[in-house]
């Protein structure tokens, strides 16, 4: 909201504030805690910001790394240039073969 005093500046995150993000949740859930004890705490991937990372981060939980690298490649090769305006999965009819159904819900809201 704007002219809201209350909201708290937001802060990059670190290696650091990771580690401590994943000590809290892992005190406060025993399964997670097991997970981190046999496979590490997450990396944390450096993605410069904007709409063009945003995407792949959203093919990513959709669907495997590989398959979500392979579609925004995809995507990159034919579009250049992915912005929300010119969104190459917008929910366009004509634009079809290039992602899936799935996809183009999960990426479409510009």
């Amino acid at each position: 909201m704007e002219g809201d005093t209350n909201r708290r500046p937001r802060r990059r995150l670190t290696a650091a504030r990771l580690r401590e993000g994943v000590t809290a949740l892992s005190i406060a859930d025993r399964d997670l805690a097991t997970v981190v004890a046999r496979f590490g705490e997450p990396p944390l991937w450096s993605r410069r910001p904007g709409y063009a990372t945003l995407v792949p981060i959203i093919l990513e939980q959709q669907v495997s790394l590989t398959s979500a690298l392979a579609t925004y490649n995809r995507l990159h090769q034919k579009f250049v240039e992915i912005t929300p305006s010119g969104s190459p999965i917008s929910p366009n009819p004509r634009r079809v073969g290039l992602v899936s159904r799935v996809k183009k819900q999960a990426t479409a809201w510009a």
